[in-house]
């Protein structure tokens, strides 16, 4: 019988617990100083989609080590702010936007975004991998309506479990993540219901599983941690079936 820990954000972000350097031998060059499977030219597509400009301010929830946002800032002239609950990733967020000249320009805080209160109206707001750690995504949304200009837009990029899955097996990788994975069915009914219009959508099929299987390797040549924890994640993906 096999034992599942049960984790929260912040000890799942916590020092020591993941290889960035691996994201950066997979991603190479299209590397974006987080830990996610985004490739730079993958977030420069998405950002012309939003139309980013100079001085328009964004929002990200869940920055991590704050990569896309200070890709942003330095591409765009973007302004904005970046929350996260690992105050370990907050530290790298604001070294990293320092290093690539962009620190007037963006500003990182040790928030949970339930408690971030800002007059601040945002012209996007962003979520990358995030929204998938948050449990109650509606009264997310209706924050987040509140805190976008009139004409802003929200770029969400979230894990989606295949509806074939058992429960059983969701909340094992549920627990794992830290994570709380929903259909894309279940994420689009939320947009709406809370006064959102979803102006564009884009699968990514088998992104997660590739690069598992990439890690997986990675792993069994350079690293000398377990990887049982990556393996039983990988043969819980909610891509599969």
């Amino acid at each position: 019988m096999k034992v599942y820990k049960i984790m929260n954000v912040r000890n799942f972000y916590q020092e020591g617990k993941h290889l960035p350097e691996m994201h950066r031998d997979i991603l190479g060059e299209e590397f974006v100083f987080q830990l996610d499977f985004w490739k730079s030219i993958e977030l420069i597509e998405l950002a012309e989609r939003l139309e980013l400009k100079k001085n328009c301010s964004v929002l990200d929830i869940g920055t991590g080590r704050g990569g896309p946002l200070s890709l942003f800032a330095e591409r765009y002239g973007i302004v904005g702010d970046g929350i996260d609950l690992s105050e370990y990733n907050i530290n790298i967020a604001r070294k990293h936007a320092n290093d690539c000249n962009v620190s007037d320009e963006i500003n990182f805080y040790l928030c949970d975004v339930n408690n971030f209160e800002t007059k601040r109206k945002y012209d996007f707001i962003i979520m990358l991998d995030s929204l998938v750690h948050i449990e109650n995504k509606k009264r997310l949304m209706k924050k987040c309506y509140r805190m976008l200009s009139e004409a802003g837009k929200i770029l969400i990029a979230v894990e989606c479990a295949n509806k074939n899955i058992s429960k059983e097996e969701m909340q094992k990788r549920n627990d794992l993540g830290a994570v709380y994975t929903e259909s894309i069915e279940d994420y689009r009914s939320t947009f709406l219901e809370q006064g959102f219009e979803i102006e564009y959508s884009e699968e990514y099929s088998g992104k997660r599983s590739e690069f598992a299987e990439k890690a997986l390797l990675w792993m069994e040549i350079k690293s000398n941690m377990s990887n049982e924890s990556m393996k039983l994640i990988h043969d819980l993906d909610v891509e599969k079936k």
